[in-house]
């Protein structure tokens, strides 16, 4: 919950992360990208227009799979 709710953004495996935004969901890749471009977990909560649910997974997916990393 800590992670979710600050401020600071993540940090990624470009290659990694590249091949993750091919291989998943269409409804996946706005909230990669908001990530991507530097935004907090918080941020892209509220701003992305996906479910709060589902984004908490997609990060907790990124960090599980070693893609992300807390800064």
């Amino acid at each position: 919950e800590h992670l979710l709710a600050g401020d600071d953004p993540l940090q990624f495996d470009p290659g990694k992360l590249d091949f993750y935004d091919r291989v998943c969901a269409d409804a996946i890749h706005p909230i990669t990208e908001m990530l991507r471009q530097g935004a907090p977990p918080r941020t892209t909560m509220a701003e992305s227009g996906a479910s709060p649910l589902l984004v908490e997974w997609v990060i907790k997916d990124l960090l599980r799979k070693g893609i992300a990393r807390i800064q």
